[in-house]
């Protein structure tokens, strides 16, 4: 038995799980079986399946790296570990792979694998312009060698770099170009990458703004993704078809939709999504007037230990100003701490300010902070806007219509007068 194999039965044991629960539907009972007995070698696909149902990932990950010599697939790793936020973990795995093709003569220099494992540190870093360039190398390199799926992955991750770098326009041509590399493909590998980047494409898209793409993008992932026969990616795509609903103020769409994700998630016993799930449809609830019904589940999400627990409270502080529960509500927004991006915090300030727990001069002069710190106009505009929404949700009239003002002038400097800003009865989703 080698190391990893000894981690793998440790891991099984101490979960309660036999040899098929571990297995799941992407592997077999003898694969699991062979690979704790060291007669075989776990594939990186299969390692991300089992991590997907690991409590604690870090040990199964390092062990199996510790384990294996360094392949081009590491990089599928990588990628997953941070599209899930685990920046640490991959970090990890990179400066393990750095350090195993350093002790080799020639080893991986001037291929792809290594191009990708720069842009990768680079990316850590947040240098992500840098990082997209790396990435582009990456793929020209596995293109030359014939390798699609190498050169389609890396010009996705190059796109998904220059979308964090503000470059917009720029990452929705290197999403095209990926499908491009992918050509008439039409396997499972094929489709989940389709998948991917049209989730990909949703993103950046909505920050444009471009409201109904995004929605049209999210129908094509999970047309992808269920063609593919992959239900964890077609509830991540449900989710944000939900949440594109959502978005633009449909309620009762997004209901049925992010009910149908809620489902499926819950069904492939994946929980690190359903909070957000769950939040999105709290939400509609409430868009809707089923206050009740849309407290309970926001309440449920708040309480998660992470970033959605943090917004959930907001929400629930925003929900019971609306109806007039100051005392809860101020209570709530208490509880909303944790990590946030820029319209969560202008979202926190501005209920704070509503309730009176901040004045409005300081509140109004730390959003306007916050929002210079956005990478493009359309993203000033809506943290602006999202600070406008809660004022106005908690009785701050007043602050909602200077900030509201704001946004629209932020948006038509950008892009003309006739750009009008987002609909004033469409709350910011949750992303899954």
């Amino acid at each position: 038995m080698d190391a990893f194999g000894e981690s793998l039965r440790e891991l099984r044991r101490y979960s309660g799980w036999t040899q098929e629960d571990l297995a799941g539907r992407e592997l077999t009972r003898a694969q699991i079986s062979a690979v704790e007995r060291g007669v075989a070698h776990l594939s990186v696909r299969g390692l991300i399946a089992l991590v997907q149902r690991a409590p604690d990932p870090s040990q199964l990950i390092l062990s199996y790296c510790d384990a294996y010599p360094p392949a081009s697939s590491w990089t599928e790793l990588v990628r997953f570990l941070m599209l899930n936020g685990w920046e640490k973990l991959a970090g990890s795995v990179i400066a393990t792979a750095q350090a195993k093709l350093a002790s080799k003569r020639g080893g991986y220099a001037g291929t792809s694998f290594e191009s990708s494992l720069v842009a990768w540190s680079l990316h850590l870093k947040e240098c992500h312009t840098e990082a997209a360039t790396r990435f582009a190398t990456a793929a020209a390199l596995a293109a030359a060698k014939k390798r699609w799926y190498e050169a389609a992955q890396a010009l996705w991750d190059s796109g998904q770099a220059l979308a964090l770098s503000g470059h917009l326009s720029r990452a929705l041509q290197r999403f095209q170009r990926s499908h491009a590399a992918i050509g008439s493909r039409s396997n499972r590998r094929a489709l989940v990458l389709r998948g991917h980047l049209c989730r990909s494409e949703v993103e950046v898209l909505r920050r444009m703004g471009l409201f109904h793409w995004a929605r049209d993008r999210a129908g094509r992932a999970r047309t992808y993704y269920r063609d593919a026969g992959a239900p964890v990616e077609e509830g991540h795509a449900l989710s944000d078809l939900g949440a594109s609903f959502l978005e633009e103020g449909h309620y009762r769409q997004a209901e049925d939709v992010l009910r149908e994700a809620h489902r499926l998630l819950l069904k492939e016993h994946h929980d690190r999504c359903i909070s957000a799930v769950t939040l999105n449809l709290g939400m509609a609830l409430a868009g809707m007037g089923r206050f009740k019904e849309a407290a309970g589940l926001i309440q449920t999400a708040a309480s998660t230990h992470s970033s959605i627990g943090a917004y959930a409270h907001l929400e629930l502080a925003r929900l019971h100003a609306q109806q007039g529960r100051l005392d809860e509500a101020k209570e709530a927004v208490q509880l909303a701490v944790g990590r946030c991006d820029l319209a969560e915090e202008a979202r926190r300030l501005a209920v704070q300010a509503a309730l009176g727990l901040l004045s409005w001069p300081v509140a109004r002069a730390r959003i306007l902070a916050v929002a210079r710190d956005a990478l493009n106009p359309h993203e000033e505009a809506t943290v602006l806007y999202e600070a406008a929404r809660y004022c106005a949700d908690c009785g701050q009239p007043a602050g909602a219509s200077e900030l509201y003002l704001k946004a629209r002038f932020v948006a038509q400097a950008a892009w003309g007068p006739d750009v009008d800003a987002r609909p004033t009865t469409a709350p910011e989703p949750m992303k899954s």
